[in-house]
Formats: structure tokens, sequence, C-alpha cells
């Protein structure tokens, strides 16, 4: 635990230089106890808030201690205000105490230490420091005590701890979201790319604006895909960044209720009721405009413990001032229900991002005019990918909010190309992708992407279409959105 080991160390430190350069060595004392108190705490809920004192009951020659509470981050948290104040105990030395704390990064514990500065120590019991707690959500959890005792002379002294229990008769709610993500196998090949490297400035609007560095190439492994252009291995990670398009898994199976017992027991799928609804951040200002970007309304959703969820709305076709990316901002809110009509209730916010990487592909057809008595039944497809969001040089300055989040949410990301053959009614005849490959931030392809087209029996002579359309995950991290760049060329099949 990060923020444990921190305090620890910096309340070590302040020990170690009072203490100058003696060795805590163990002396001969009786068992000392500290209690969390009360030991328990019940009949709360969210919205509610209460302390717990932590008491030593008697110990002698105490000059400083040190001390880490923890608890279950989903059910407690610290009040903001007075997260932990020092007790009075080493208080009535009449010296003057240094009071250290820090809050665990997760929300998850808190530790303290606590010593008198000058040579003195304290005799007997009292409190060593106050607690102060909100309830934030239902279900039951430890409120585990870990302790140390220093004497006069900074030699540690044994102690006990006595831990406390906070228990609600409230479901607890267990939610977790994961993304389909893809993951990296083997590469079956290696491709050269391209790019350009880049330095800020900022101007005097106070907007970053991107420069050029000189042009790189380096080599890129070449991905395994399956015959539908989605990656042969995927696994759902938890917590990642959410794209328009994307699908999302809703998991809140870890949620319980409490029996007859107080042990834990499963809740009815029908005690699941799921809201999204569009909220957050509705206009962004930028070099002294105001854009609008609100999105799609949300949605009551099915019930169940666990749901799969894909945020509505296509993509826009044009490229334009903040078409590269937009962001949506959505409420999610979770009710549970027990069988006692106890409702708990679980609310977060969920990031989604818009992105518009327009003129994404260029194609290539080496032989357009291809003969099936001269040629053969196969034609090849050549294209190209940029991770440019649609500049053909660099900087562009309509490009900088598109640029500036992308190298902090999305700056690399696989891709490939999808070739639709279209015969004149419109109809798909044929479809072939490309390998796929990682981009970095303004990187592409050095050669061509090529996909073999068969050529099919029932497909005759006559003049067709070739739509290429890129495919990528816009950070390593989802699959599957396809880019709205398209490319378009013909092809003539002779007999």
């Amino acid at each position: 635990m990060r923020g444990k080991s921190r305090i620890w160390t910096f309340a070590s430190i302040c020990i170690a230089m009072l203490a100058v350069s003696m060795v805590s060595v163990q002396k001969a004392y009786a068992e000392n106890t500290i209690s969390v108190t009360p030991a328990l705490v019940s009949g709360l809920g969210p919205g509610d808030s209460f302390t717990v004192d932590l008491v030593l009951d008697e110990a002698w020659m105490v000059r400083a201690w040190e001390l880490t509470l923890s608890w279950n981050p989903m059910i407690l948290r610290l009040n903001s205000a007075t997260p932990i104040v020092e007790g009075p105990f080493l208080k009535t030395s009449g010296k003057p105490t240094f009071f250290a704390k820090s809050i665990g990064v997760a929300g998850e514990l808190v530790t303290a230490a606590c010593l008198i500065t000058s040579y003195a120590a304290v005799d007997g019991g009292g409190v060593l420091a106050t607690v102060y707690f909100d309830v934030i959500g239902g279900g039951n959890t430890d409120l585990t005590l870990e302790a140390r005792l220093l004497d006069i002379d900074f030699y540690d002294m044994p102690v006990e701890t006595v831990n406390g229990r906070y228990v609600s008769s409230i479901p607890f709610i267990d939610l977790k979201w994961y993304v389909p993500t893809a993951v990296e196998l083997p590469p079956q090949d290696f491709a050269e790319v391209t790019g350009n490297g880049y330095y800020t400035t900022t101007d005097p609007d106070g907007d970053l604006d991107y420069h050029p560095l000189p042009p790189y190439i380096k080599t890129e492994p070449v991905l395994a895909m399956d015959a539908n252009g989605a990656p042969e291995s995927v696994i759902n990670v938890q917590g990642g960044t959410m794209f328009f398009g994307d699908e999302i898994i809703f998991d809140a199976s870890g949620t319980y209720d409490y029996d007859e017992n107080g042990d834990t027991a499963p809740l009815d799928p029908s005690a699941f009721k799921w809201i999204i609804r569009a909220a957050g951040q509705d206009t962004i200002t930028y070099r002294k405009k105001v854009y609008d970007s609100r999105y799609e309304s949300g949605v009551e959703l099915d019930y169940g413990p666990v749901i799969s969820y894909v945020f509505p709305g296509d993509l826009p076709s044009v490229y334009t001032l903040y078409g590269a990316v937009h962001l949506g901002w959505f409420d999610l809110t979770l009710q549970v229900t027990d069988s006692d009509g106890n409702v708990a209730t679980y609310y977060t916010w969920i990031r989604i991002f818009r992105i518009v990487p327009a003129r994404t592909v260029m194609i290539n057809i080496p032989h357009s005019h291809h003969s099936l008595s001269e040629d053969g039944n196969t034609i090849t497809f050549r294209g190209k990918m940029q991770n440019l969001g649609g500049a053909g040089a660099f900087p562009y300055d309509a490009l900088q909010v598109y640029l500036e989040l992308a190298r902090m949410v999305h700056g690399y990301f696989w891709g490939r190309l999808q070739f639709d053959v279209i015969d004149a009614t419109g109809d798909v005849v044929g479809t072939v992708y490309t390998d796929a490959i990682w981009f970095g931030p303004t990187e592409i392809t050095t050669g061509h992407m090529k996909a073999t087209w068969t050529i099919p029996p029932e497909v005759g002579p006559g003049v067709y279409t070739v739509k290429a359309k890129g495919y990528f995950c816009a950070s390593g991290v989802t699959f599957g959105f396809g880019a709205t760049g398209a490319a378009f060329a013909s092809i003539t099949i002779l007999p």
C-alpha cells in the first residue's frame, strides 16, 4: 500500500532525527493494548457520519506512537474537513508534541504518528487519536488497526490491537466496469512507419501550439487479427478509456445483502436498477468561442447484476474544429433494493470520447484494369493509414485540441485497413483486410498496407468501386472502432 509505506517512512525519519544515533532495541514491557472504540458502529446509512477513538488502555513511559487504520473505501470515507485529529494522551506530558498524518491513495486507510519533541514520556492510558468518517455506501467493513508504541528512548514497546467493525442493513454494492481489450500477440511480421516528433509553446491566449521536430523512421510489429478485423485475443480490462460506439460491461455481481443470521446473501436480479444520463460539461470555450458538447440522453437499462452497454451516437462524417475529439460526460446510477425494501445507491461518472480521424485512409490500386484471362482471379489493394487527425503537415492550429488530447489519452493505436468491393447496385461483393500495426502520434506507414482479394466466380466483368476504411484501436485499449475517413477508387474487371 503506497500511502501506508509513505507515512511510516516519514514518521520513522522524524523519530530517528530525535533519537540521533540510537538503535531501537526492544525492552521488557508488559503487553499494551490499543483499541478501536466503540468496537461496533451500527444503525447508520449513506449520508450519516460517526467517529471512533483509538484508545490505549495503559502503558508506561510512552513518548511516541504510530497508528494505521484501514477499511473498505466503498463503504466509508474520511471526513474531508477533519479526517483525523490528535488525542490528548501525549499532551498530558505538558511538553510540545509533533503530529503527522497521511491518507492512502485510494482512501482506504489513514496513518498517523505523534511524538513528544523533548525528552519526556507519559504513563497511563487515554485517547491517542480520533478518526472522523462519512458513510457513503451500504455493507459491513472491519476497521483494522495496526500500531506501534515507543518509549522515552525510542525503544519499541510490545503492543496488541483490537479492531472495530461497522455494520449496516443497507446492501453493499460492488461495481466494476470493463472494456474489451486487444491483447498484443507475437507479431506476424514487421512494418516501417515514419512520424514527426513535436514540442509545444504557449500562445498569448494561453493555448498550446505544437511545432514539428525532424521526421523519423522506425519498425513496428504487425499484429495477429481474425477474419473480421478484430484482435485474435481479447480480455476485459477494468476502467479503460471509453469511446462512443465502444462496448462497456458493467459488473455488480459482487453486490450482496445480509440474511437473518447476518451472513452475506445474493440478491435477486430484479433488485438492480441501472440509469445512465448525459451530464457534466455541456459547452467548451476555445479561443473565446463557445462550442456545444452535449450528446445523447441517458436511458434506464435492463435489470440485472451484469449488463453490456454501447454508448450511442454515430460519428460525424465531416471534420470541423472540435470535430477531432468531443468529450461526453455521463452519470451512472445503480440502485439496489433488498427484500426488506432497503435501498443502496452507487453513483459515478464516466468520460466518453468522440474522435473523428478525418482522412485517415489513402488507397492505391496498382492495376485498376484487371483481366481475368491474363491477370488471374486475384487482385491486390494497397493503402496507407496515418495518425495525424487529417493533417498532411504539422502543426495545424485547428487540430490543437485533438493533438493535445491525443498525446495524453490515445496517442497510440493499432490500425488496419478494410477494403470493400462494391458493385453498380451498391452491394458489397467482397471484403478483405490488411494486417494491423501499432502507430504512434503523427506516424504513417512508409510503405503500403496490402490485402489480396480472390475474385469470386459469381463476380463478372464490370466496373466496381473499392472503398478503403480504417479500423483502429484509439489507445491500445478498445477495439472495433471505425475511422470516419474513407478513400475510394474504381477497378474494371475485364473478361
